[in-house]
This record gives structure tokens, sequence and C-alpha cells, in this order.
């Protein structure tokens, strides 16, 4: 396993997805790799942002919302100026019920990174249909 923690965050959110998707044979040993892999960037980085995400998404798509907003919190406050932080960090809000949060981060996200807001559009709109909002 590599020593990057850019690397670890895309080989670990890659694992969840293989297990969110249902790409992975065991599901399971999917996460768990992926948060092997957040613990590796830990290691090498205890300020990583990214690390806290793949925490975060791999507990959003386990079920453990709690978890998941406590470590995109903790990833929101080690990378403010990280724009996939903040929309993964809205995309754990959202799973949670955090209607708001989850739509002042997309709109965060969109802010940091202006030409790419496509990817936050999706989870802007299902935090506004959550909160009647309808713009």
């Amino acid at each position: 396993m590599p020593d990057f923690t850019s690397a670890l965050f895309l080989y670990g959110l890659t694992l969840v997805d293989m297990a969110r998707f249902g790409w992975s044979i065991d599901r399971d040993a999917s996460f768990a790799a992926a948060l092997e892999a957040a613990d590796r960037a830990l290691a090498v980085d205890e300020y990583s942002g990214e690390a806290y995400t793949v925490i975060s998404y791999a507990r959003n798509f386990q079920g453990r919302h709690d978890e998941a907003v406590e470590a995109a919190e903790r990833a929101v406050d080690l990378s403010p100026n990280h724009s996939s932080i903040f929309h993964m960090s809205a995309m754990s809000h959202l799973y949670a019920g955090n209607f708001e949060t989850s739509r002042d981060y997309e709109q965060q996200c969109g802010r940091l990174s202006p030409r790419d807001q496509e990817v936050s559009l999706v989870d802007l709109a299902r935090a506004h249909y959550h909160l009647g909002t309808y713009e």
C-alpha cells in the first residue's frame, strides 16, 4: 500500500464504492480495507482531511451516520479549502438528515470550485428538496 495520502484517499473511495455498488465479493472486507487505507493515511499525516473523508464515506454507507458526520466535520476542519471534502461532507450530512448543513456545504463546494459545480448539483438539489426550498 502506498504512503501517499492522496493515493490512499482515492484508493479508499474506490473501495467504498466497490462495497456501495455491489462490485465487491465481500462488502465488509471492502469497507475494512477502505478504513485501513484511511488509517494508513493518518499514520503518514495525522492532519489528512482526505483520510477523514474516507472514514466518513465508509461509515455513511455502513449506516453509521453519526460517525460519518463526526469524521466529515473533522475533514472540513482540517481542509477548509478542499472542495471535494465539502461535497463528500455534505453527502454525509444529507444522509444523516442534516439538510441545512448539507446545502451549505454544497454551496461552499461551489464557491471553492466554481468551474466544477456539477459534482454538487444533485446533492444540493436533494438538500433543497428536503428543506422545501425549490429554487
